[in-house]
């Protein structure tokens, strides 16, 4: 099966490859020139990957395609938040909500907004990562579904290895003698 480069990238952004997902979909730009998923995916993979400045210029041109797209507001919302301009972010937040009012992303930042206008709280956020809860969804990590299956079953092997080990050493064998040891009279 074929993928499309779109396709391709959004699963590199499941498994948190930005950088891999910015470099396949720069490598076919002339193939998506009036994309809007091309240009939406592509700053979103910027915005991750921790470049603003590139994700504001995608966003700006699928903007240009679709303008009230909830992810895109999303996205544009989360630049706003992260340089401080809260007053913009408000507002595309709010747009937000008026095109799918029970969007949980939106209604957390707003409730974050309201108890933490403060910059350098949002730059510690930004600085640590928390600040990603707010940014368009990108899906579920395959790899860590893996690897909690993959731990379950050490875990599993684990727990019977531990009491196997214990029955074996720790609870009496049987004194009784067997049928060889039998005499009828």
């Amino acid at each position: 099966m074929n993928q499309s480069a779109i396709d391709r990238a959004r699963s590199c952004m499941r498994r948190r490859q930005f950088e891999r997902a910015i470099t396949i979909l720069n490598s076919r730009p002339d193939f998506y020139e009036d994309s809007f998923d091309y240009f939406f995916t592509l700053g979103t993979a910027y915005l991750y990957a921790g470049d603003a400045g590139s994700a504001v210029k995608n966003y700006d041109r699928a903007r240009q395609i679709r303008m009230t797209d909830t992810r895109l507001l999303l996205g544009q919302a989360a630049i706003f938040l992260r340089r401080g301009e809260t007053d913009r972010a408000i507002q595309y937040y709010l747009d937000v909500l008026d095109n799918a009012p029970g969007d949980k992303r939106a209604k957390k930042a707003l409730e974050f907004l309201r108890h933490n206008d403060d910059y350098e709280k949002i730059c510690k956020w930004a600085d640590d990562g928390r600040i990603e809860r707010f940014y368009p969804p990108v899906g579920a990590n395959p790899n860590f579904f893996i690897k909690l299956i993959l731990l379950l079953c050490l875990g599993a092997f684990c727990g019977y290895a531990a009491v196997r080990s214990y029955a074996m050493y720790h609870i009496p064998k049987n004194t009784r003698g067997g049928v060889v040891e039998l005499v009828l009279t």
